[in-house]
């Protein structure tokens, strides 16, 4: 069942895949579908373009379980929890959103604001409050601003992440742009290592990579499909470089056994040694700008 949000044309609110609600926005410069389930942007196709993100064919579309692809919204943890009954990633990507506000820009883009607050979220997990609130930008680019806010007495600490997954050609065909030089903290192996990358990275194995301290611009080249994807951000010191590979691919149940060769993950994040004290009232902002730019045949 469609309905339009507050009016606006090229935005509408519709119940989709395991009963989930979500917004799907059309205008001038693209197109864009977001979950409420985990304030989840699950496509970004700016017009006459390709895909940019990546959705696995077996994510599981149900209330409570987290969907594989798209932009995950990793809070108030990154990784797998102290506690081992807890979720990993935390509990924001399968918690319920709400619309806070719609608007259309003079420009021609449409921005969302969602909301998460501790007071109306039954499946929290954090024992303190908070609120989250997050801008979601649709037009030439995709912006994306996680803002958060510790509405408790003491400080918090959180790390947090926009977990980007990319559409690409083959991951055989790309390479990553914008952390040569940067420290790295390597996870892809049993014996976890640290290094210093050199040039761009490119895949032949699993990549699991956590860059700190870095606030630079990264692109994914794809001369196959004539694009680079830009990743620009802010708040953030750490990038994490993401392919599991077949083996991993292969072990999860949410993943496709092939599917590992259409798709890395490049995250804006507060991760590892990024951990952020978030103080009562004062807010801490994770924000990033994806855009598309055409390369020569």
């Amino acid at each position: 069942m469609l309905s339009r949000i507050y009016g606006f044309p090229g935005i509408e609110l519709f119940t989709g895949k395991g009963g989930l609600q979500f917004i799907r926005i059309e205008n001038k410069f693209a197109t864009a579908e977001i979950s409420l389930m985990g304030g989840h942007i699950v496509s970004y196709t700016p017009a006459g373009e390709r895909p940019v993100l990546w959705m696995s064919e077996k994510s599981m579309y149900q209330a409570g379980n987290p969907l594989r692809g798209g932009i995950p919204v990793c809070w108030p943890w990154f990784g797998a929890a102290s506690d081992t009954r807890l979720p990993a990633h935390g509990f924001a990507r399968i918690s319920a959103w709400s619309i806070k506000d719609v608007s259309q820009l003079a420009d021609g883009a449409t921005q969302i604001e969602l909301v998460l607050d501790s007071a109306k979220n039954t499946i929290s997990m954090a024992k303190w409050d908070f609120r989250l609130e997050m801008k979601i930008t649709v037009g030439k680019s995709l912006a994306v601003a996680l803002t958060m806010y510790n509405s408790s007495d003491t400080p918090q600490k959180i790390t947090s992440a926009l977990h980007n997954y990319f559409s690409v050609s083959d991951i055989g065909n790309i390479q990553i742009m914008g952390l040569d030089g940067a420290a790295f903290f390597d996870k892809s192996k049993e014996v976890h290592h640290y290094g210093t990358q050199k040039g761009n990275i490119s895949f032949s194995d699993a990549v699991t990579k956590v860059f700190f301290p870095t606030a630079a611009t990264v692109e994914i080249l794809d001369p196959v499909w004539n694009r680079n994807i830009i990743i620009e951000k802010s708040g953030s010191q750490s990038t994490v470089v993401w392919n599991p590979w077949i083996d991993k691919a292969c072990a999860m149940p949410d993943f496709g056994n092939d599917e590992y060769r259409q798709m890395v993950c490049i995250e804006t994040a507060n991760a590892t040694d990024d951990a952020r004290l978030l103080l009562p009232g004062v807010p801490h902002t994770l924000s990033q700008k994806i855009s598309v730019q055409r390369t020569e045949k």
